[in-house]
């Protein structure tokens, strides 16, 4: 079955309709290791759907096609409810019985967060899979600034060389 675009709670998603009980939320990175990850993440959630999972992907509030902007305030409280957002509008929709929340990278960590705050409010998720979390702030730091200077670095030198008299 082809994809349905959804909209909930501000956020913007892809529902990949299967016949199964047993539902996939896709939480997954953000900024620039989104966009690489875009294709992948898309074959991943067609996949999953046509193993019998429905599987439900979403642009994180203030991102992608998501109401909001990326400098608002309270971001990381905005994209836990939108991992929230999202596991509410795949059971209502679908009517899965079991819950799998899926992270990748910074979307792990916002699963987790979200996996506990359901659990707390007695709506659970029943499995939690981290694919490459980020387990270190400063690490994570690093890798964000070598990445920076490796994309932001200029190609070629905007001043043509110097000629040898």
């Amino acid at each position: 079955m082809k994809p349905t675009p959804v909209v909930f709670d501000g956020c913007f998603g892809w529902l990949h309709p299967a016949q199964g009980l047993r539902g996939v939320v896709l939480c997954g990175p953000y900024g620039y290791e989104e966009l690489c990850a875009h294709r992948a993440w898309k074959s991943f959630a067609e996949g999953l759907a046509a193993a019998g999972l429905p599987t439900l992907r979403f642009d994180y509030p203030g991102s992608g096609d998501s109401a909001g902007e990326d400098s608002d305030p309270d971001r990381v409280r905005a994209w836990v409810d939108g991992v929230k957002a999202a596991v509410r509008r795949l059971r209502e929709d679908t009517g899965v019985t079991e819950l799998t929340l899926v992270g990748y990278r910074m979307g792990s960590l916002l699963a987790t967060a979200a996996a506990h705050e359901l659990a707390e409010e007695g709506q659970g998720v029943d499995t939690l899979a981290l694919l490459s979390p980020i387990t270190s702030g400063r690490k994570a730091l690093r890798e964000l600034q070598t990445l920076a200077a490796t994309v932001l670095r200029p190609v070629c030198s905007p001043e043509p060389p110097e000629r040898a008299s």
